[in-house]
């Protein structure tokens, strides 16, 4: 009985297009305290390896598909039940094979993948055969058991008993195998850099029934990247001319004519690279080729960033991008890993809208790990206030409200969770995911956008909406755009949030580490009602729009829920047949119809008063900057407010 090993799930953010990706050196998740992130940064322990400088020519070298890890591939208990084998290997092909002809293999480099036990990541597969075989067909054969060590998301560098040599006319497959031990899922390292190379990514799974089978291989290299293995290579022939273009980061966005440029990541697969050819093809255009010259040499295994200019004047929503790295030293190039496909909008800059993502962020006082997203979401605001509007979703505490919890049953299953525009989900909840999606997607525009926003409350307690918004395009809308609004209040409390940072057993999280376990907080950002619910208001936009034209709505909802003088409105488009937020816009409302105190100085019957700075913490004696002040009056009075201190 053989199994074919599926992507039953990937713990990945959604929505991220392959290869316009994040800056490099961000794809390595930090440490979570959430079984349902991969934590992990690989660390290196190795056996016996040769290092190199730029200035002299390596005894070895370490061979590998892989870039670093960035996620993983599950595997769990239907596909693999205890007891099957799973086999991880990788491919060096016949015409690969023959620019390292004579060298041997000296060490297999495994970075071990992981099972859950609590909420910690364990690596239970110590116990591996590592095999060869010379092609897909043949059977596997052990050359050698080996142990591993019991941490997770490691690399090991297993050397071997007897050192394979790379025969220069025949492909070599080389990784190791393991019976499963446990009962459930299992997760396989990859680098989520999707590639053309098959060989990259080579995963199976043998059931226990069987008779000797031969194992059926399955790729996820075009989807997933390569799987986290690789090998170390020692002798005397080395490629000369070859280098693997990894990465490549560049706008999603560009405007017909005009010049944008593109960053790839590439890595040395020779003894030295000085140049490389690029190879561009953008849309139905003709290729073009480039040459950069690196700053200085780059030794086999070493990465560098390159960076091309480029222009697109084919206009249409989608313009599909190619890049292949051709030569090297300006000779062919030898490596694999040399092509990489995206795509990008080239529309008028006259018919798109700036675009403002709306980052929706589950959240209670109760969550001892729900300080990170009060850190993630203050950062969001204070770094890139004109590119997103944050909406912290309160549940089971003080701050919740029954049109927001029923948001909140639709959005979350886990807290602290968070979600950009409904398809972007922020599995770490950190500032980095926040600048990585900047980073990618603050000069994408959207095709529909807002004319004006408009609020204003009445003596009766009522909101009334007003709301302009226009689209870029001809669109047959049959009701798949709909407008939703929110009711968002700043300087709630203060309350009592839990804390699992205290003591900072568990690193560093933007000040909370040194706080106690129970942190008097004021809260921002926090959904007092949701008006239209998670779809939005039916009908609220033409059944056609019509580009250039400007559509009205106005809507009423009540504000009893809000606590203060001021709050923020945000309106959104939503997209139901996606799911998506297209596009949002916030302005500040007058409230009008809440009783409390209008000024912060000079005011009579002061009873108390506390600062808080912009983390919602207490501050005893405050200095110059930003503070939120909350005064109590001897009517019972309470204003919450933000100030200068100067």
């Amino acid at each position: 009985m053989i199994r074919k090993l599926l992507p039953v799930a990937l713990a990945v953010m959604t929505a991220i297009p392959a290869f316009s990706a994040f800056p490099f050196g961000s794809k390595v998740p930090k440490s979570d305290n959430r079984v349902s992130v991969f934590p992990g940064k690989v660390e290196k322990k190795e056996t016996n390896r040769a290092l190199m400088t730029r200035s002299e020519a390596p005894e070895s070298v370490n061979f590998s598909y892989s870039g670093p890890v960035a996620t993983a591939l599950t595997l769990n208990a239907q596909v693999a039940p205890v007891g099957d084998t799973v086999y991880i290997a990788f491919e060096i092909p016949a015409k690969l094979a023959a620019l390292y002809a004579g060298d041997e293999i000296t060490h297999l480099n495994v970075t071990t993948g992981a099972y859950i036990s609590g909420q910690k990541y364990i690596n239970a597969v110590r116990n591996i055969k590592i095999f060869t075989a010379e092609t897909k067909e043949d059977t596997p054969t052990c050359i050698q058991d080996a142990e591993l060590g019991g941490d997770a998301w490691t690399e090991y560098s297993v050397e071997l008993d007897n050192p394979v040599r790379i025969e220069g006319d025949k492909p070599l497959i080389i990784g190791y195998c393991f019976a499963v031990p446990y009962n459930q899922t299992y997760y396989i390292p990859i680098d989520m850099i999707p590639c053309d190379v098959p060989e990259s990514s080579m995963v199976g799974v043998q059931g226990t029934n069987a008779e000797e089978p031969p194992v059926v291989w399955t790729s996820f290299a075009d989807q997933y990247g390569a799987t986290c293995l690789g090998c170390t290579i020692k002798g005397d022939n080395y490629p000369q001319s070859a280098a693997a273009l990894f990465d490549m980061f560049g706008p999603l966005y560009a405007a017909p004519g005009k010049e944008f440029k593109y960053q790839f990541l590439i890595q040395g697969k020779c003894v030295s690279t000085e140049t490389v050819e690029i190879l561009s093809t953008i849309g139905k255009g003709e290729p073009i080729a480039q040459v950069v010259t690196l700053p200085k040499p780059l030794p086999y295994g070493e990465f560098e960033v390159i960076e091309i200019p480029l222009t697109c004047d084919e206009i249409d929503f989608t313009v599909g991008l190619k890049f292949e790295l051709t030569k090297v030293n300006g000779q062919e190039n030898t490596s694999e890993r040399t092509v990489l496909y995206g795509e990008i909008e080239c529309l008028p800059e006259d018919k798109v809208f700036p675009r403002v993502s709306l980052i929706e962020e589950g959240t209670g006082t109760w969550c001892g790990w729900c300080p990170r997203g009060i850190v993630m979401m203050e950062y969001a605001s204070e770094e890139y206030p004109d590119l997103f509007a944050c909406v912290a979703l309160h549940s089971s505490d003080q701050m919740s409200t029954s049109t927001v919890s029923a948001i909140c049953s639709r959005l979350f299953k886990n807290y602290p969770s968070a979600v950009i525009n409904r398809t972007t989900s922020l599995s770490e909840m950190s500032t980095d995911e926040i600048a990585q999606f900047a980073a990618v997607y603050g000069t994408l525009p959207a095709l529909m956008g807002f004319d004006s926003l408009e609020g204003v409350v009445n003596s009766d307690g009522n909101l009334n909406v007003d709301v302009v918004v226009k689209s870029g395009y001809d669109m047959d809308n049959k009701n798949r755009y709909r407008l939703a609004f929110y009711l968002v209040q700043n300087g709630m409390g203060p309350y009592k949030q839990t804390n699992n940072y205290a003591g900072g057993r568990q690193g560093e999280m933007g000040g909370w580490e040194k706080k106690g376990s129970s942190v008097e907080t004021i809260y921002n950002d926090v959904a007092r009602y949701i008006a239209g619910g998670f779809t939005g208001f039916d009908n609220s936009l033409p059944v056609t729009l019509k580009g250039g034209e400007a559509y009205s709505y106005s809507v009423s909802m009540p504000v009893g829920s809000v606590t203060a003088d001021e709050f923020n409105l945000i309106a959104f488009i939503v997209d139901n047949q996606t799911g998506e937020i297209v596009n949002a816009k916030s302005v500040s409302v007058e409230n009008t119809y809440y009783s409390g105190v209008s000024e912060i100085e000079g005011d009579s019957g002061l009873v108390a008063r506390k600062f808080y700075n912009i983390s919602g913490v207490e501050v005893k004696e405050p200095s110059n900057g930003i503070y939120i002040v909350r005064s109590v009056y001897s009517d019972g009075t309470v204003k919450t407010a933000k100030t200068v201190v100067k």
